[in-house]
Order: structure tokens, then C-alpha cells, then sequence
């Protein structure tokens, strides 16, 4: 191969031959200003088509490799023959050449993962195209999103949203002077920067900033046409649960508007009418429902800041019980305070969206803007996010019960038991959640105890259709919320007792009691029984599982078990509710022998939480509920004995 640089075929170094470099590609003919003008667009057109060819799993990159290898032979031509002209400005023609050569690797690069080598490729091109005239820096925006990429990549989050600030600095100038034909392209490369932007927020922890921006693209991408239906909605209820999640309640029904308009507009024929129910995909229905959850919990949301300050304005009113709260390993997807967003403005490896055409829903929409982000960050330190707290009545918590409940009931048309296990019972559990949310709003028992028993018919007849080798941690927030209530209800029939002692009351008052000590020792039962078929489920369904035992109410375990660190209150508390409950039925409604023996096992729970908090080592939780403890087991074996004398008086001890 001759090297001259004057030579008109100048073939490929042999490291391109092996990556199978096409042979009309493996010469560049011409001079130095021929190539300029006929041979870039063919070699940039090969890139083109390289890059957009799905390759098979087992070697996913090579032909974006190759569209690089195709490159790096006009580069390397382009490279021996600018020492040989005198021409300046094709010298500079060149030059900017060059950098578009290094752009495109660059962008390659940093979509195979080879950060290093993009970061190389990306500041060689940014250094030449910052040359350029200000209407004519698409590449540069784009260099600059896809070095941030690569930044946040390797680590460096804090210089990605440098780099994208240039890139939006860039954008601003280009908007002043961009011609009306340009101005699609540019904004569509704008909102790429803006996505970029909402990423690396969430990364840093800052989710307030990265849900603003996942907004403002949603916003820009509505104001273009520029997006895909069923995706754009599903990208918002993603937003809408971390203005959820931060009680910013009137962003996130602003948002939530927005998603229902253009779930309505997806949902119509080619001829614009609404298609029937019956008609719609499963990606739809499951849209539609989707879109159901996410309202349903957002009223949920509300009410539960609603019912919180009823309460704090009345320090009288019933406090609900609450679930514990699942393993944080376990913990399902909505609860997570980053929003996830996948940007579709762009389908073009290297960047300049396609789709740029007019929304077809309205020019004019509710979401947040660059400028009211800009306002609120920096004039009102965020303070116009918070939302109007609506006054805490019992007229308005019923209306937003009723708006949550109509949302869950649509949504659980779709996420039936069969097929969606999760998505079931956590709407379920959020129904449940709502029913008890509500108790502290009225003031007669009766409708506070059919409030709490409408939420356990909800929830426990779901804990014998769970299998407990698969949903463990649905089964642990099942079995303790239905627990808890359980034992609200039995407290509430006990004070009900001091004036009504009748059979029909204390009858009441066991079947709580009972109830509510079943469903702790289910709840208990992973760590304390793991061979009991706690639930039935196995039993009924013949799964030949190991738990096969039948669950032991007054069993308690014969070694410490291991509880992971972040359940060791829980397990303990529902120890202690136990340890309280065996006693909770009066000596006067079961035979006094039955009463001694409950006494027996209240003290015997007693000892276990304090012998297992001692030689467990546990610190720094569980401290007052211990001091508890401790009074009791101490207290209960002379109210044994004193029961005991009375038995034997009376000829009934054993």
C-alpha cells in the first residue's frame, strides 16, 4: 500500500480488515475537495444504514462497530490530505468534517458502553463544532447530551448536568435565531437534554428536579405531537406517583388530567370515535386500569393527609389501625420516590427526531413549563408545589373515598386474583387502607365497627388464596393489617363491655379476641412455625409443600429464630399484642380454669419477648414496649397464684 498522501486510492490498514469493512468502502477516491463534496455523503449514508441494523443477540454490536470502522477510513483520508491543499476555507471544511466524524463514533461509542473512548471521540467534536455559526449547532446540542451520557456513566453526574447546561445555553441562542422550517428539530433535541436532565436528578437523589423535568418533557412532547400514546400515559402515572408519594396533590391531578386526555384520543378508531370496551388490546385495557390504580391512590394519598389532620385537630378522634409496613427489600414498585420515564422523542441512533408534526390533542395544555419551573425553583424555593390543603370534613373525605373507590373498582376489572396476585392485593390493601381512614370521621361505634370489618372481608379472604412459598411479604402485610384490626375491634368490645355484659357482646368480644390472635400467629408464623400450613392454602390445594403442620395458636417457637433487623419490632409487637390479648376476655365470660390457663400463656409471651430481646442483643428499638414487658411478668405469677387459690377452694383445679 502506497502512504503518499497525494495517492488517489489509499487502502484500509489491516485492523479494518478484520471487521469485514465492505470492499467499496475500503477506498476513498479523489482529491481532498472531490471527497468533500461526493465521498463524505456516501461513507456518512453507509454509517447511517450500519447503525440502524439489529444485529443478532449473540453479537448485538458489530455492525454499529463497523458503521465506526467505515468512518475511520474518510477520517484517516481526510487526515493525510488537509497538510496538501492551501485552500483555508477548504481546510476549515474539512476540519468540521472531521468533527462530525468524531460526533458520530462518539455517539456509538457511548451506546456500546465504550465510555472512555466516547468521552475521546465527543470532546474532539465539541472543540470543532463550537466553531460553527450559532444557527447551525444541532450536532452540538446533541454532543453535548450524549457526553453527558457518558459522564453519568462513569460516574460523574455532577459534570453531565454541566455539560447539558451548556447544551440547553446552546439551544437558547440557536431559538432566537432558528429559521421557522429548523425549529421542530430543535426543540425535539432540546427536550432530549431535558430528558438527560431528569436522569441524572434522580441519580443525585433529587427527586423534586427530576420529576419537574420528566414533566416538562411530557409537556413539550403534547405540545408537538411528538409521542406514542399508551406510552406517554404510562410515562405520567410514573410522575404522578412521586407528586403522590410527596403530596403534591394538585400537580399530580393536573398530570393525571392530562394522562386521561390522551388515553381518551388513544382509545378511538382511524374514523375518531371511541372504541368500545370490548374492542380494546390487552395493552390498552391494561392502560385503562393502570391509569384507575394510580387515581385510586392519589385519593388514597389525600385522604390519608386529610384524615392525619383531622386527627391532629381532634385529638379525641378514633385512630385507625394502620398496616406495618413490608419488608423494604419487598416493598412493591409504586412506592419508590424516583419516577421512571423512558423518552421516545427520538428514534435515530444519533439523535434528530423524525416524528416533529402538531399535537393532536391541543396546543394549549396544564402541564409545567421551563419558565414556571424556573419561577417556582427560584423565586418560591418550590413553596407554589405544595398543594391547597382541602378542609378536613367528613362531607370531603367521603368525597374522596367514593372518587378512590369507583378508581380501584375500575381498576380491579382488569387486575383480577387470577393472573395479577400483586396488583390485586395491593389495591385491595388500599382499599382496606381507605375504609380505615375513614373511622376517625365519624363518632358512633356502629359505623366505625362496620367501617373496620367491611376492610378485614376485603383483605382476609385473600390470605387463604396466597400460596406462602411464593407471597411471603404480601402474606406478612396481610396477616398484620387484618391482626391489628382485629384487635381495634376486640379493644373497642371491650370498652363496650364495662356497661353492656351481655351474652351476645362478650360473645362478640371472644370471636375479636380469637381472631385477632389467629392472625398474629400467622403473621408470626414464617419465623416461629415454618413448617404450618399457616394459611390453608396447601391443605386446599394439595401443593405437597413442607408446610404441612397445622398452625399452633398457643405454640411458641423452641429456639430463637432469626428475624431480619428491620422486622424485629414488628415480630416482637405482635408478640406482645398476643401476650395482652389472652387476657383481653373477662374472667367472667369463660370458665375460670380456661381463664388461669390464658393467663399462663399471657406470661409465657412475656417471657419470650424478654429473653429474646436479651440474648438477641437488640438496641435502641423496642425500648418502651420492653419496660411493659418486664412490669407484666412480673405482676402475672401472683395474679396466677391468687387464681389458682380460688380454684382450689372451689374444686375445679386440675
Amino acid at each position: 500500500m502506497n502512504d503518499d498522501p497525494g495517492d488517489e486510492n489509499v487502502h484500509v490498514p489491516a485492523e479494518y480488515e478484520r471487521t469485514e469493512v465492505p470492499l467499496e468502502f475500503q477506498t476513498v477516491h479523489g482529491s481532498l475537495e472531490d471527497i468533500l463534496d461526493a465521498e463524505v455523503d456516501r461513507f456518512v449514508n453507509k454509517y447511517d444504514e450500519l447503525v440502524r441494523i439489529k444485529d443478532p443477540d449473540e453479537d448485538p454490536f458489530r455492525s454499529r462497530y463497523l458503521a465506526c470502522d467505515v468512518l475511520a477510513v474518510l477520517k484517516k483520508k481526510i487526515l493525510d490530505l488537509i497538510p496538501t491543499v492551501n485552500s483555508t476555507e477548504t481546510k476549515h471544511k474539512a476540519t468540521n468534517f472531521i468533527g462530525q466524524i468524531d460526533f458520530l463514533v462518539g455517539i456509538v461509542q457511548a451506546d456500546v458502553e465504550e465510555l472512555q473512548s466516547a468521552e475521546t471521540n465527543l470532546l474532539s467534536a465539541i472543540e470543532v463544532l463550537q466553531q460553527r455559526e450559532i444557527d447551525d449547532k444541532y450536532m452540538l446540542i446533541q454532543a453535548y447530551n450524549q457526553l453527558a451520557v457518558a459522564s453519568v456513566g462513569r460516574g460523574n453526574a455532577q459534570r453531565s448536568l454541566e455539560l447539558l447546561q451548556k447544551a440547553m445555553l446552546v439551544y437558547k441562542e440557536m431559538a432566537r435565531v432558528c429559521d421557522q422550517n429548523e425549529i421542530d428539530k430543535l426543540e425535539s433535541m432540546h427536550t432530549l437534554s431535558l430528558f438527560y436532565m431528569a436522569q441524572i436528578y434522580g441519580q443525585l437523589g433529587d427527586t423534586d428536579n427530576g420529576a419537574a423535568y420528566c414533566e416538562m418533557c411530557l409537556s413539550r412532547e403534547l405540545e408537538s405531537g411528538d409521542y406514542v400514546g399508551l406510552e406517554w400515559v404510562s410515562n405520567c402515572t410514573n410522575i404522578i406517583e412521586h407528586y403522590r408519594i410527596r403530596s403534591q396533590f394538585e400537580r399530580g391531578f393536573t398530570c393525571l388530567t392530562e394522562a386521561k386526555r390522551v388515553l381518551e384520543t388513544s382509545l378511538k378508531k382511524e374514523d375518531g370515535t371511541p372504541k368500545a370496551k370490548s374492542d380494546y388490546n390487552e395493552e390498552e385495557r391494561k392502560t385503562v386500569a393502570t391509569v384507575a390504580v394510580t387515581e385510586g391512590r392519589l385519593y388514597c394519598a389525600e385522604l390519608a393527609d386529610m384524615e392525619m389532620r383531622f386527627r391532629s385537630g381532634n385529638p379525641e378522634a378514633i385512630l385507625p389501625p394502620t398496616r406495618e409496613p413490608i419488608e423494604p427489600s419487598q416493598q412493591p414498585p409504586q412506592t419508590s420516590t424516583n419516577p421512571k420515564y423512558r423518552c421516545i422523542c427520538t428514534d435515530k441512533i444519533y439523535g434528530i427526531p423524525a416524528r416533529t408534526h402538531h399535537s393532536p390533542i391541543r396546543k394549549q395544555h396544564s402541564l409545567m413549563t421551563e419558565d414556571q419551573w424556573d419561577h417556582w425553583s427560584q423565586v418560591n424555593n418550590k413553596k407554589s408545589l405544595e398543594s391547597p390543603k382541602k378542609e378536613a370534613t367528613l362531607p370531603n373525605a367521603r368525597r374522596l373515598f367514593r372518587l378512590g373507590l369507583a378508581a380501584f373498582t375500575t381498576a380491579l376489572e382488569f387486575f383480577v386474583l387470577d393472573g395479577y396476585v400483586t396488583d390485586h392485593v395491593r389495591i385491595q390493601q388500599d382499599l382496606g387502607e381507605m375504609y380505615g381512614m375513614m373511622v376517625p370521621f365519624y363518632n358512633d361505634v356502629q359505623t366505625q365497627t362496620a367501617l373496620l370489618k367491611k376492610k378485614v372481608n376485603l383483605l382476609e379472604p385473600l390470605i387463604r388464596e396466597l400460596n406462602p412459598d411464593s407471597y411471603k411479604s404480601l402474606l406478612i402485610d396481610l396477616t398484620y393489617s387484618v391482626a391489628s384490626t382485629f384487635e381495634t375491634l376486640s379493644d373497642w368490645k371491650m370498652d363496650q363491655c364495662q356497661q353492656d355484659k351481655s351474652d351476645i357482646t362478650l360473645k362478640i368480644l371472644i370471636e375479636y379476641t380469637a381472631a385477632a390472635i389467629r392472625h398474629y400467629r400467622m403473621f408470626l408464623a414464617p419465623w416461629d412455625q415454618p413448617n404450618a400450613d399457616f394459611t390453608g392454602f396447601n391443605a386446599a390445594n394439595r401443593t405437597g409443600s413442607i408446610r404441612n403442620e397445622p398452625l399452633k395458636i398457643n405454640q411458641l417457637p423452641p429456639t430463637n429464630p432469626h428475624v431480619d433487623e428491620e422486622m424485629v419490632a414488628s415480630y416482637l409487637t405482635a408478640h406482645l399484642c398476643i401476650a395482652r390479648l389472652f387476657t383481653r376476655v373477662p374472667s367472667t365470660a369463660v370458665p375460670l380454669e380456661n381463664y388461669v390457663e390464658r393467663m399462663k400463656l399471657s406470661y409465657q409471651e412475656y417471657l419470650f419477648i424478654i429473653q429474646y430481646h436479651d440474648k438477641m442483643g437488640i438496641k435502641d428499638i423496642f425500648t418502651k414496649e420492653l419496660e411493659l414487658c418486664r412490669t407484666m411478668a412480673s405482676l402475672l405469677p401472683q395474679k396466677i397464684s391468687e387464681f389458682h387459690q380460688v380454684l382450689l377452694h372451689s374444686g375445679q383445679s386440675s
